[in-house]
């Protein structure tokens, strides 16, 4: 548990509340770009273009990210509904292997013996027998 715990440390999970913030408080400043421009002599209508370009360039990113966000979005709910259902059918095949264990059981006591009148439960080796099969299907389900 202490390894799982230094492990989860390693990489620490954001909120749903962090992850969908919007991203429409995110500002890219020019003023870099436009005091480099000046300083090469750049005229003012070619640093306003290129304000203009990478103001462009970075909204098409914006989209982009946003895309793949709800990709991700719509991924982790599918992973999730899928999680649910691999449960689901996990619990239902052990219900069943249960439920043929207790039938195999059943029937194999009820089933007299035919060397010796009695039910199987009374010749050791036919118990046993029973046992081995019913841990057979149980690996089976299990290791499935």
């Amino acid at each position: 548990m202490e390894a799982l715990q230094t492990v989860k440390g390693l990489f620490p999970r954001m909120s749903n509340s962090e992850l969908m913030a919007p991203v429409e408080n995110v500002a890219v400043s020019t003023e870099r770009l436009r005091q480099r421009l000046l300083e090469e002599g750049v005229s003012e209508a070619a640093i306003q273009e290129s304000e203009q370009i990478m103001e462009n360039e970075f909204a098409s990113l914006q989209s982009q990210m946003m895309v793949l966000r709800q990709k991700y979005w719509l991924l982790t709910g599918t992973l999730r509904h899928l999680e649910t259902e691999k449960v689901d059918l996990e619990n239902t095949v052990v219900d069943e292997s249960q439920r043929q264990l207790k039938n195999v059981g059943a029937s194999s006591r009820s089933r007299p013996d035919k060397y010796s009148g009695e039910h199987t439960s009374a010749c050791p080796t036919c118990f046993w027998l029973a046992r081995v099969y019913e841990s057979q299907i149980i690996i089976n389900v299990l290791g499935s």
